[in-house]
């Protein structure tokens, strides 16, 4: 994934925003997962992929619902901006990877890759980087 910033953040929270709070820490967690596949396939294409973005967060969440932003006065923005950094977190802290267990993770592929797929949510192996 790129290196992320703080519009990346905020474009996190928006998504979330947009979704039932108890949604939150899943949705968060499958945006990070997608933008770090589509970092990846970037590298190899040379370019975006039309389903997951350009690899940076905020490519990614641009590409689902999002509320407006009501800036860091509201208490429900805030939350959903301190889901967007714990699961950020959670995910450097496990190399990358969201969760424990095994080492063998599922990721999400661009479906321009692999035609026939699923606007970019079919399943492949993750292979170590």
């Amino acid at each position: 994934m790129r290196r992320v910033l703080a519009g990346d953040l905020h474009s996190v929270a928006r998504v979330l925003l947009a979704l039932p709070a108890a949604d939150w820490a899943q949705a968060a967690d499958r945006l990070i997962t997608e933008a770090h596949a589509a970092h990846h396939a970037f590298k190899r294409r040379g370019r975006a992929c039309p389903d997951l973005g350009d690899g940076s967060l905020m490519g990614r969440a641009g590409l689902s619902p999002q509320r407006w932003e009501s800036g860091p006065s509201d208490p429900v923005f805030l939350a959903a901006l301190a889901v967007t950094i714990g699961r950020l977190l959670s995910w450097y802290e496990g190399t990358g990877r969201i969760g424990s267990g095994s080492r063998r993770k599922k990721r999400y592929i661009c479906s321009a890759e692999y035609p026939g797929g699923s606007h970019g949510r079919d399943q492949a192996e993750d292979h170590p980087h």
